[in-house]
């Protein structure tokens, strides 16, 4: 057995909504999370659980950053996420789990002392706090106004005002 110190940061989280006049057109998260392990071990093979509804069905994990072939290897994981606003998920809060397997990197892999299977798993745990990013949609209010003047504190001779 061989254990794996993984050290993990959430480093961007951010929302973009697209908007037409009738209801959302498109609404996609993404949550960018820095991971580090030690020499000669290196992150693949990334999951990810959530049970929040219109969320957990529309998600992916893709490497954006990989490691040098040697050292300690940092790397970079977007989780790219369509919130389904149609079932009024309109925030992403709520707990995730990541899993990685762990393997070495190739330059190492003669000196790997892990056992594929038993001791390569690595879960990430986290949780995201988010704003409401369903917008409110308000009436459209008309209002207009007229102003009078009066030559008199009585209010009963009219004045043109300029």
């Amino acid at each position: 057995f061989y254990c794996v110190n993984d050290i993990a940061a959430i480093v961007f989280q951010g929302v973009d909504v697209e908007l037409s006049t009738e209801e959302f057109q498109n609404v996609t998260a993404r949550v960018i999370l820095a991971t580090e392990v030690q020499s000669p071990f290196k992150l693949t093979e990334a999951t990810i659980r959530t049970e929040i509804l219109g969320i957990r069905e529309n998600i992916v994990v893709t490497l954006l950053t990989d490691c040098p072939s040697t050292g300690h290897c940092f790397q970079r994981w977007a989780i790219d996420m369509e919130p389904d606003v149609s079932v009024g998920t309109c925030e992403l809060d709520g707990s995730y789990v990541l899993q990685f397997t762990s393997v070495c990197q190739p330059s190492q892999i003669s000196e790997c002392p892990l056992n594929p299977g038993v001791d390569d798993l690595i879960e990430v745990q986290f949780s995201l706090d988010s704003e409401n990013f369903c917008a409110n949609a308000l009436p459209n209010v008309g209002v207009s106004a007229e102003i009078n003047g009066y030559k008199d504190p009585a209010r009963t001779v009219p004045t043109s005002i300029s």
